[in-house]
């Protein structure tokens, strides 16, 4: 893995990768409003108070209304609720999508949670209702299996593709925890390998919303 120290951008491949993928969505997408928004939140709402879109999580979690996001893509549509509740951390998202005709065409949850340690949290990935990850991330990168126990399958540690060092102290500076950062590096590397290209721009938008502006700053100063 790379090192940080020496300050330039290019030895944040990560972050890089995320600025340019949220610059995208901002070219590539509209933000919708009023009765435009209304519209496909509304489909959104009735799609989830069915139960043909889940939410996951445990007891009290909820999802912030008024806060939600629509955007217009050259492929469809997509509905962004930021999730709340207790210990959950931004940017926690659902993403609801619908194709041009209006049919939905797939859907991600992304819910960080706060362990109680500032440089550790907790991962949950789902796509399309299915489980994809439950993992603990550091401030490193290191992943490792969640385990209700704290037990984990050591087999199974992986590394996420970032450097950190002054880039990560930076963040923390910035009140992004490093951890944050890495949970959705790996959140949009799922998303993007299971969904199609609109799905991975809205796990990227769910990032840059809240990441991006900072990743930049803290890639270009450390």
């Amino acid at each position: 893995m790379s090192s940080a120290t020496d300050g330039g951008f290019a030895d944040v491949p990560g972050a890089e990768h995320l600025v340019e993928r949220a610059a995208e969505v901002e070219s590539q997408s509209r933000l919708l409003e009023k009765g435009q928004r209304q519209r496909w939140l509304s489909r959104a709402d009735r799609l989830i108070a069915s139960g043909e879109v889940e939410v996951h999580g445990p007891l009290g979690l909820g999802l912030h209304v008024p806060s939600a996001q629509v955007r217009e893509f050259a492929q469809g549509y997509m509905v962004q609720y930021q999730l709340q509740g207790s210990a959950v951390v931004e940017p926690s998202t659902l993403t609801v999508f619908f194709d041009k005709e209006g049919a939905l065409s797939g859907a991600t949850q992304i819910l960080l949670r706060d362990l109680g340690l500032s440089s550790a949290g907790r991962l949950t990935l789902w796509s399309d209702g299915a489980l994809q990850r439950d993992i603990i991330v550091d401030e490193l990168g290191a992943v490792e299996p969640y385990s209700a126990e704290g037990a984990a399958a050591k087999d199974e540690v992986i590394t996420a593709q970032w450097s950190w060092s002054k880039f990560k102290d930076c963040l923390n500076r910035q009140g992004v925890s490093a951890w944050v950062v890495t949970a959705i590096s790996i959140s949009c590397g799922v998303v993007c390998a299971v969904s199609f290209g609109t799905l991975c721009a809205a796990c990227v938008a769910a990032a840059g919303s809240v990441t991006a502006t900072t990743i930049f700053y803290c890639a270009r100063t450390s």
